[in-house]
């Protein structure tokens, strides 16, 4: 059975802008760094970037509130690599920087839904 190629265009590349942001922290900047680090490289990399890029390090966070978009309010703890939102737990935030999360280093969060189904971050 052949796999249906997605028709999809991107604004920025060939994926999604929030994969791009937290491969930036990854690969340009050795697993660390600022929502401006990563805003400058983008808006080198793509001359028209206009994005919100503190919002798509954010929705990879594991201790952001990020609960505004929809694959958050899902319930789920980071350890849980076969849960289908696992990969927007990839970054952990300590003061202004972005690292790239471990678990082993930051700990297990969790995402469990509230009282009104808003996806709410506990360690």
């Amino acid at each position: 059975m052949m796999s249906a190629k997605s028709n999809r265009t991107y604004k920025y590349g060939d994926q999604p802008i929030r994969i791009t942001t937290v491969q930036v922290v990854e690969q340009q900047f050795g697993g660390a760094a600022t929502a401006k680090q990563v805003d400058d490289y983008l808006r080198k990399l793509f001359p028209h970037y206009k994005d919100d890029t503190w919002l798509n390090l954010v929705v990879n966070t594991v201790n952001c509130n990020r609960s505004y978009w929809s694959f958050n309010k899902t319930a789920r703890r980071t350890d849980d690599v076969t849960h289908r939102h696992h990969e927007y737990d990839r970054l952990f935030k300590r003061g202004n920087i972005f690292e790239i999360y471990q678990p082993s280093v930051h700990g297990i969060w969790e995402l469990y839904q509230d009282q009104q189904g808003n996806g709410v971050t506990v360690k």
